[in-house]
């Protein structure tokens, strides 16, 4: 489970604790109605902690976007088109030459696999062909997990290549 996972399930977590005590007192009207002020505080909380990771992970995939797109449809240009990569095999685009190393991996693109590869590609694929050395920081890379997850939903990814999209909406 990634981090932004395990810090919104914490929250909601408490929220939910907070709500079955505002049930238990309900014969307190106060008390009821405060900790229904808590939940609501948790639960903005909780959208908070989501839309900040979203954000940062935005601005931290601008570098990324040199090489990547993320549009369903989209081309590939020096690096793959990134759309749909949750659950897809390693190497599988057809518009795009891969390593030798990548294709033969047999990786299928996890949350987790793509953390470890974006922590160091070159030490997750050995004589992979990425020209990136990777992000040591686990909070940046989550953070940029769940903008590239939240963009490549085709769901709620652009329709046109270059397109804005809010994130978390």
């Amino acid at each position: 489970m990634t981090l932004v996972k395990q810090k919104l399930c914490a929250v909601i977590c408490a929220a939910l604790l907070l709500a079955l005590a505002a049930c238990a007192d309900r014969e307190s009207e106060p008390v009821a109605s405060a900790n229904e002020a808590k939940v609501s505080d948790a639960a903005a909380t909780a959208v908070a902690v989501v839309e900040d990771a979203a954000a940062m992970g935005k601005r931290l995939f601008a570098s990324c976007s040199f090489c990547h797109t993320t549009n369903p449809g989209g081309s590939s240009t020096v690096g793959p088109n990134l759309a749909g990569i949750l659950g897809a095999a390693a190497g599988g685009k057809s518009d795009f030459v891969y390593s030798e190393a990548l294709t033969a991996s047999g990786i299928v693109w996890t949350e987790e696999a793509l953390d470890s590869y974006i922590e160091s590609p070159a030490s997750f694929i050995p004589g992979g062909s990425m020209g990136f050395v990777g992000i040591a920081d686990a909070s940046e890379r989550e953070a940029i997990l769940a903008h590239l997850i939240k963009v490549t939903n085709a769901e709620t990814a652009p329709a046109v290549q270059g397109e804005d999209v809010a994130i978390w909406e």
